[in-house]
């Protein structure tokens, strides 16, 4: 019954995995885990190394072909244990059922923005180019106007330019914070009109102040 699964071949009972694993996701060390359930650490780890693989491995099959409508870029701020390394966790979200359609481990650069992007076009259904929301992070803007558009022949010559997608739709949500607080929040559009991105995306419709920036180059 544990063919196919994280638990093949494994002696230790289902529940006591998950019982370990759980606490591993909860934020208890592999060395902490050891001491209260009295498990090798090298144990512990092979557990932890096969379920984020198998977890892996489920996520390339199922989440394929997705057609969303909204999907929320965002970047979270955490230290490796036993390292002190500062590391980013990039997630892509779909925003109605909150499904993490795509996520990068890596440092804040263009680099791991563009992998973000890259595995994203990778399980979104052909053609589907959905509205995109993220904070005030430049890099996004270079990677979804790098990753969706196609090169173009320039009439007359045999020049060829990259050309962004027409129904590409790209927001941010620029918050300002003054003492530690929020002192004011702006919503700009950095690709495409305004108009069609309200009609799709509820939070901003009605903004006023939202304005658009054209960019060259």
């Amino acid at each position: 019954m544990r063919r196919h699964t994280a638990l093949y071949r494994l002696k230790t009972p289902a529940p006591r995995v998950a019982e370990v694993l759980t606490a591993l996701a909860e934020g208890l060390s592999v060395a902490a885990a050891g001491r209260v359930f009295g498990h090798a650490e090298g144990t512990i780890t092979t557990w932890l190394t096969r379920a984020g693989s198998h977890s892996a491995g489920l996520h390339s099959q199922l989440f394929r072909n997705l057609a969303l409508l909204h999907v929320q870029l965002d970047e979270l701020r955490t230290t490796l244990r036993n390292r002190g390394q500062e590391v980013w966790l990039w997630l892509a979200l779909d925003a109605r059922t909150k499904i993490i359609a795509a996520v990068e481990l890596g440092p804040r650069t263009q680099t791991t923005a563009h992998a973000l992007i890259h595995g994203l076009m990778h399980v979104l259904a052909s053609g589907c180019i959905p509205l995109f929301t993220s904070d005030g992070l430049n890099l996004y803007f270079y990677s979804l106007t790098a990753h969706f558009g196609s090169w173009q022949e320039v009439p007359g010559t045999h020049k060829r330019v990259w050309q962004v997608a027409a129904t590409l739709l790209y927001g941010q949500l620029i918050k300002a914070y003054r003492r530690r607080k929020l002192a004011r929040v702006a919503r700009v559009m950095r690709w495409a009109a305004w108009k069609p991105c309200a009609t799709v995306c509820r939070p901003w419709a009605g903004v006023a102040s939202c304005k658009r920036r054209s960019w060259s180059g």
